[in-house]
């Protein structure tokens, strides 16, 4: 099936549902969509954040200490199986999804 998202994208989701289950929530929310972009490293908004010498660790703890400490889910859990919160498919829904495609240039 041809989802029509670079390769780049595609990492980025899967590095959204790796830290989902690493962060034992059931749901992908901003907060998770926001840790895959982090964790891909590449694009127009993460080269703004360094370029406004924003450290990319600490803002990733800040992120990751804001989300309710949950127990880590069985990795074995199907990552397919794994759905958006309500406010993240609002994002998709809403298209300001390929726009921050557009923006991050991935």
């Amino acid at each position: 099936m041809n989802t029509g998202f670079s390769n780049r994208m595609k990492d980025v989701f899967t590095y959204v549902r790796e830290e989902v289950i690493r962060l034992g929530d059931e749901n992908i929310g901003v907060e998770h969509l926001f840790l895959g972009i982090l964790r891909e490293g590449g694009g127009i908004a993460v080269n703004i954040l360094k370029d406004l010498g924003v450290n990319l660790d600490t803002l990733k703890s800040l992120i990751e200490n804001n989300i309710p400490k949950r127990p880590t889910l069985d990795p074995s859990i199907s990552r397919e199986k794994i759905e958006f919160k309500k406010q993240a498919e609002r994002i998709l829904k809403k298209q300001l999804w390929k726009e921050l495609i557009l923006v991050l240039k991935i």
